[in-house]
């Protein structure tokens, strides 16, 4: 709408009040040369600027200040004009003084709402708040919020957000240049090199039921390395089978307090999370599906280099059904402590499914085992202070359970556990599917005491209790075949 045709609506509106309310004198003006500027038919037209009659008994000499919405200011049928002296002196008044001896120009008066007014002079714009301004191509990517509610996802995946930001965000500088929690909105996030988190710094999903997708070539896509208290929360990274060559998430030497929730890897080259040298890392739900080059199956988690206090619980970790080519263990512990698998789930693994090679203080309970070319659960190598319990270990090549290599004796790894390794309340079925066990239960180390007297605590041993279920018919245990 152009100001001439919006000051042609306001005129002829108010010429329709003014000629429904008697008595009323009106100003004389010129006759309209177009007879069809007269859309209405009440004998008022407009033309070149200014007011004009088609019908000459309109017209009149004198002149009366219409005030239509009851303001004080109204119109005469050429100009503002006051019909309440008061709004001359009253600060609240909607406007500055204007009339036709002063025709000052006040500010814009939008009386319905429409985004247009008028000044005083002529029709004017109302500018738009400054909030629903469009803002430049270039921000519209990085909103600042304080709250975002996710009004078609449950109450619990509400998320306080600092920062939102959109597909097509240069999210390398994103990042770094934001704190606090930084939402994502459902999309394709291009990754092709790693990136660094912050210290205090959340990446989560705007909405966790349609997460964003992290496309990386990258051959490290997430890095948390040197970092503390860092969360990711909710998002897929997505290899494409040739990006994350070496880890799709690296939490790195000096990481301290990491959490990674929710976080699907999938179609990676590399390993998908790799712990090293850090502390206090939280793994909860997820899924890795998907990983390795070819035939061969990579490591889905990786710990290693003196790790500490590493927690996995409700992950899931699937590789290539039926692919006997090999590969790694799904789920690996080296050289750390404190290190638990629970509630987790490991489908066809490349090699053994959860394997703790020279770990204190384990903890495996409560996981679905299924399907792999070696050992369900595989502890050997100087391990200590092992809790496994109900877990259910099925379809794997050699026995459910590996014990083997323990050369030390029950002292600072058994902590407030008296027993070095206990084994109750598993399910074993299936196993030994090649015939290179003994049985298809749990081997252990000739050298190992199996369910030892009080008087043998001090020395290499295994307690297995009558809990445990095994096929009718194998043993519960045998020696382990190298």
């Amino acid at each position: 709408m152009t100001v001439k045709s919006a000051l042609s609506i306001v005129m002829l509106s108010v010429f329709f009040l003014v000629l429904t309310m008697a008595p009323v004198k009106l100003l004389h003006a010129a006759t309209c040369i177009d007879p069809s500027s007269d859309s209405d038919g009440d004998g008022w037209g407009y033309e070149n600027g200014v007011s004009c009659t088609v019908n000459s008994s309109v017209a009149g000499s004198a002149v009366e200040c219409i005030d239509y919405d009851g303001d004080g200011w109204g119109w005469n049928g050429l100009a503002s004009c006051v019909a309440d002296s008061t709004v001359l002196s009253d600060p609240s008044s909607t406007g500055q003084p204007d009339n036709l001896s002063n025709n000052l120009v006040g500010e814009c008066i939008d009386n319905d709402g429409d985004g247009w007014g008028w000044d005083g002079a002529a029709s004017c714009v109302i500018p738009a708040p400054s909030s629903t301004a469009a803002p430049a191509a270039e921000v519209l990517a990085v909103e600042p919020v304080v709250q975002v509610q996710v009004s078609d996802a449950p109450a619990e995946l509400t998320t306080s957000c600092t920062t939102i930001l959109s597909p097509g965000i240069n999210l390398y500088s994103a990042i770094s240049s934001n704190s606090g929690s930084i939402c994502l909105r459902p999309g394709t996030y291009s990754l092709p090199d790693t990136l660094l988190l912050n210290n205090n710094q959340t990446l989560i999903a705007l909405d966790p039921s349609n997460p964003p997708v992290l496309s990386t070539s990258a051959v490290r896509t997430l890095s948390t390395t040197g970092r503390s208290n860092v969360t990711i929360d909710s998002v897929i990274i997505d290899g494409n089978g040739t990006g994350a060559i070496e880890f799709a998430v690296i939490v790195g030497n000096g990481s301290n307090n990491i959490n990674l929730n929710n976080v699907a890897i999938r179609n990676t080259v590399g390993i998908g999370i790799g712990i090293a040298n850090a502390a206090n890392v939280s793994i909860k739900g997820g899924s890795i599906t998907n990983i390795g080059q070819d035939t061969r199956l990579r490591q889905a988690i990786w710990t290693a280099f003196n790790s500490r206090n590493v927690s996995i619980d409700g992950m899931s970790v699937r590789g290539r059904e039926n692919d006997r080519a090999g590969g790694d263990h799904a789920i690996t512990c080296i050289d750390s402590t404190g290190f638990s698998v629970t509630n987790s789930r490991s489908e066809w693994a490349g090699s053994g499914a959860v394997a703790i090679n020279n770990c204190s203080n384990i903890t495996v309970t409560n996981n679905e085992l299924h399907n792999g070319r070696e050992h369900g659960v595989d502890i050997v190598n100087g391990s200590v202070g092992a809790i496994v319990t109900g877990n259910n270990i099925t379809g794997f090549d050699r026995s459910a359970m590996v014990f083997d290599d323990h050369d030390w004796t029950c002292g600072a790894g058994c902590g407030d556990n008296p027993t070095e390794v206990r084994v109750s309340n598993n399910r074993m079925s299936g196993n030994n599917l090649v015939n290179l066990a003994r049985c298809k239960g749990i081997a252990v180390d000739t050298q190992m005491v199996i369910n030892p007297s009080p008087q043998q605590l001090n020395s290499d041993w295994i307690q297995i209790t009558a809990d445990n279920q095994i096929d009718s018919d194998s043993a519960l245990y045998c020696q382990h075949i190298h």
